[in-house]
């Protein structure tokens, strides 16, 4: 299997990169959590009942421990954690919650390894992708 590549152009006029190309990966679709237990229950004994009600139960424990605060790291695959957009305020006395966070995001940090040469970290999901322009 191949990751596929586009060639776009930049349009925004204000970036230093205006009108050069640049690549971006094509999506050739989505899988679904019902798509993955059917696979799991292939290579596994779990029936994929069994592996759905374990997902959407993983979903919903690192919700809890999400919004507690914590950071889950799931070993192999990758750290989330929460985080707030907010507006900046001069001083702190003039911060309201309600007025100056805007939203809160989950963050991801695919699981990886760094090489003790270059310190450079390879990501486990992308390590000995094979890359293919598509035309």
């Amino acid at each position: 299997m191949a990751i596929f590549i586009k060639l776009y152009q930049n349009k925004y006029n204000r970036q230093h990169d205006y009108g050069k190309w640049f690549a971006r990966v094509v999506r050739t679709g989505e899988t679904d959590i019902d798509r993955l237990a059917e696979h799991i229950e292939q290579n596994t004994t779990f029936k994929k009942g069994e592996v759905k009600g374990l997902i959407i139960e993983l979903v919903e424990e690192m919700r809890q421990e999400l919004q507690a605060g914590r950071t889950v790291n799931l070993n192999g695959f990758g750290r989330f954690h929460l985080s707030v957009t907010s507006l900046s305020v001069d001083k702190p006395d003039d911060f309201s919650i309600a007025r100056h966070i805007t939203g809160v995001k989950c963050k991801f940090t695919p699981a990886g390894k760094r090489d003790p040469k270059t310190w450079r970290i390879s990501q486990v999901f992308s390590e000995g992708a094979e890359i293919r322009r598509q035309e």
